[in-house]
């Protein structure tokens, strides 16, 4: 039985670690439109992209009809103040959910420290307190898990961003675009694990089960 159950549980654990097809295939379109948006906003700040294949009227026309229309948008100060608040509105909106979780979580420990239920007749006394610290301990080591993958993710984000620089201005098409296909894997690397991360927080009791009662 208890193998079974450790058999089950490295499944699941498995199954919130490796990503399904659809959310690969996700991940993956969701760092292409990235890579091809910061190739576009970057080509703003150069005048064009791409000059060893838009030379000519392909330049010319991607600069009157990309470049200055993306240039005209973002030099709006009505988008810039927009921004901004949308910034201010993000951060409040953190505070605030870190002070709703912060009160959650004093009410869960008051209830799992003064809890008690009936089990096959008995009573048991504070039967959710050790899963509570269970819980909490959990997150802490699925926090600091994504604070060392981050860490260990920038040289390739910075590579990735690099990339897209070089791609801008780039005249050996062929040689850059693989440079520009890691950087999307890099990218969906990371979409995968902010989505593991998320998945691993909120899931501890979902992969080990809950303690039993008796």
């Amino acid at each position: 039985m208890a193998l079974g159950q450790f058999n089950t549980n490295g499944k699941l654990l498995r199954r919130s670690i490796f990503p399904s097809a659809g959310e690969g295939l996700a991940c993956f379109m969701i760092a292409l439109i990235f890579i091809l948006s910061d190739i576009v906003l970057q080509s703003v700040n150069v005048g064009t992209s791409l000059p060893g294949v838009l030379d000519g009227q392909w330049a010319i026309w991607y600069t009157d009809h990309v470049v200055q229309p993306l240039t005209t948008f973002l030099s709006n100060n009505t988008l810039n103040k927009l921004i901004v608040a949308i910034l201010w509105g993000s951060a409040g909106f953190i505070v605030y959910v870190s002070f709703e979780y912060y009160m959650r979580w004093r009410r869960t420990l008051r209830y799992s420290q003064h809890d008690v239920q009936m089990a096959r007749g008995q009573i048991v006394e504070r039967p959710m307190y050790d899963e509570f610290w269970k819980t909490v301990k959990w997150r802490v080591g699925v926090i600091i898990g994504f604070v060392i993958f981050l860490f260990v993710m920038q040289p390739a984000l910075g590579y990735a961003a690099d990339a897209v620089q070089t791609f801008v201005v780039s005249k050996n098409l062929a040689r850059d675009s693989l440079q520009i296909g890691l950087a999307i894997l890099i990218w969906a690397t990371m979409l995968h694990g902010i989505i593991v991360g998320i998945r691993l927080f909120v899931q501890r009791t979902r992969i080990f089960g809950d303690a039993d009662l008796y």
